[in-house]
């Protein structure tokens, strides 16, 4: 016969698998939500800037 530890084991590998099941479930469905804030023409505007820093090679 099983003894309460190891329905208390159970209960919780069960409880886990439902967990994980359900975060992967809803990070797959749910839409991207990030948004980039790194626009294209402030990038190069960096890149301009750090040429004119740098020193040149010997």
């Amino acid at each position: 016969m099983m003894d309460l530890s190891s329905v208390v084991d159970a209960s919780l590998v069960v409880a886990g698998v439902i967990g994980t099941l359900m975060m992967g479930m809803s990070a797959l469905s749910s839409d991207s939500t990030t948004v980039s804030t790194h626009s294209e023409q402030a990038g190069r505007q960096a890149a301009r800037t750090e040429r004119s820093i740098l020193p040149k090679a010997a």
